[in-house]
């Protein structure tokens, strides 16, 4: 680039910058907002980033710290976004340490950040602000009331899956899962992801009937809603392609299940664990629609169509291992283990003879009722 053009081009970012100094604090958030509502994030970002730098130099007032405590928790949400973790737990603790006793977002997002015991303390100090607000919370506001239940049901959830997860050594753990996960379903029995986890307790512990009870709970909270919203779009004649892919159907998906996609994918490990394969196709299905070629997510298609059609439809079976070779092509233990499925299957040729026969059978069948006619 020419140097007057870079001179240029940093007189314009500083000129930009000094317009902005013009903006008091709450009106340049109001800008970064907007930015962010817009999916501008890099924009946003540095917008908010600069209201922490000019704030950080101004007194503490109440309007300085609620415009700071703003910008961090915004700023903070990018930078996990664009996978900064150590700045963005930096962000959310300043923002505790601005306001610790109102808010409980910032307590779950750090926690999500954190593991162990200290990211339990940290969702218990979120459960607790949440227990506080329900106590003086107006009882006419329904929508709010649901909602506001429905963060302190997954917030037990998520204690439960640090004690399953992080804490599993300790063999008291298991009873503190138990009790979080009560809590959770007694808050909000519409909250999938307490089904899931209680599923997944039933099933480390052999209860093998009541895991695949709890997990069919867990799927009819959410799966008919998702198939119905993808099958209408499938059927929109006048729908691009682009709109049934990618961030549209991860959206759908986590608003109405309130998991995220590789959550549902953890999902369907279970399911195959406890034989419930054709539960466990419909979600990997939706999962390829999500992201195409996805190794993982192919794989496992292919592990659930042996199980499901090796019997009855080789065939297809050999299209599900051949897209899931393809997309593993860089691990070869699942090329491994997906050749020794495919060399089990009939060749085409004895498929197609066999249909064939089949057919000659059904074929001389009818001739032969003619003939009795």
């Amino acid at each position: 680039m020419p140097k007057s053009h870079r001179k240029s081009k940093v007189h314009s970012v500083g000129s930009r910058a000094l317009e902005l100094e013009q903006f008091s604090p709450r009106e340049v958030l109001k800008k970064a907002d907007a930015c962010y509502e817009k999916l501008n994030s890099s924009k946003a970002l540095k917008l908010y980033e600069m209201i922490i730098e000019k704030l950080f130099k101004l007194p503490s007032t109440d309007e300085n710290n609620s415009v700071m405590l703003d910008a961090l928790q915004s700023s903070a949400n990018i930078l996990v976004q664009f996978e900064r973790t150590d700045e963005a737990i930096s962000h959310f603790k300043r923002a505790i340490e601005i306001c610790p006793d109102n808010g409980y977002e910032k307590y779950m997002s750090l926690a999500q950040l954190l593991a162990g015991e200290e990211a339990v303390n940290l969702y218990r100090r979120g459960i607790g602000i949440i227990n506080d607000l329900l106590k003086t919370f107006d009882s006419n506001d329904s929508s709010g009331l649901q909602s506001l239940k429905s963060d302190l049901s997954f917030a037990h959830c998520a204690v439960a899956e640090v004690y399953m997860v992080d804490l599993c050594d300790d063999s008291n753990n298991s009873a503190l899962v138990q009790q979080e996960v009560d809590k959770a379903i007694e808050i909000c029995e519409q909250n999938p992801l307490s089904w899931y986890i209680k599923a997944s307790c039933l099933f480390l512990t052999g209860r093998i009937d009541d895991a695949k009870s709890a997990i069919e709970k867990c799927l009819s909270l959410f799966l008919p809603e998702i198939e119905r919203i993808f099958d209408e779009q499938i059927e929109r004649e006048d729908t691009p392609v682009e709109v049934l892919e990618g961030d549209k159907l991860i959206a759908d998906i986590e608003e109405i299940s309130g998991m995220p996609p590789e959550k549902h994918f953890e999902m369907t490990l279970l399911l195959c664990e406890l034989g419930m394969y054709q539960q466990a196709e419909k979600i990997l299905t939706l999962l390829n629609e999500i992201e195409e070629a996805n190794p993982d997510v192919l794989f496992q298609l292919a592990l659930v169509a042996k199980q499901l059609y090796y019997e009855t439809e080789p065939q297809t079976v050999r299209l599900y291992v051949n897209a899931a070779l393809e997309a593993c092509a860089q691990n070869p233990e699942m090329v491994s283990e997906l050749t020794a499925i495919s060399s089990d299957l009939p060749v085409e040729s004895e498929v197609e003879g066999d249909d064939a026969d089949d057919e000659d059978l059904e074929a001389d069948s009818d001739e032969e009722d003619m003939e009795i006619d």
